[in-house]
């Protein structure tokens, strides 16, 4: 029985998917096209479970394409979907799907000053302490 289902997709362990993606990027070089129906399939089943889906799918996609990460200061590779009728390519991180930020990670983010961090436990503030 699958224990990680996503779209028609269904895998034994969300793991496998993290695997079969990462061996699909060292497949393919830089500005390739993802031909492969099931892994191109598979990202836009991902997609759609993106926080950020709307954003990401647009008006559709019309394809995958492996791009360089180094405009993220990364010396890795990505997944980009091309949009229908669309220019330019949309940055996808499927591991913004298989591994969610942390709600602690998520409240860090939404802190209203750089300068100030919150010592939190269980997703309770205890206390506030200015940084310098």
């Amino acid at each position: 029985m699958a224990k990680y289902e996503v779209g028609e997709y269904a895998f034994g362990k969300k793991g496998a998917v993290s695997e079969l993606l990462s061996a699909a990027l060292k497949k393919y070089e830089p500005g390739d096209k993802v031909a492969d129906l099931f892994v191109s399939g598979l990202l836009t089943a991902l997609v759609r479970e993106h926080p950020e889906a709307a954003e990401k799918i647009g008006p559709g996609i019309e394809h995958w394409v492996v791009c360089s990460n180094n405009d993220r200061q990364y010396n890795t590779r990505g997944f980009r979907a091309k949009q229908i009728g669309r220019e330019g390519l949309v940055k996808f991180k499927y591991t913004d799907v298989l591994s969610p930020p942390t709600r602690h990670a998520l409240f860090a983010e939404a802190l209203p000053s750089p300068g100030i961090s919150w010592r939190v436990a269980e997703g309770v503030c205890l206390s506030r302490e200015r940084v310098l």
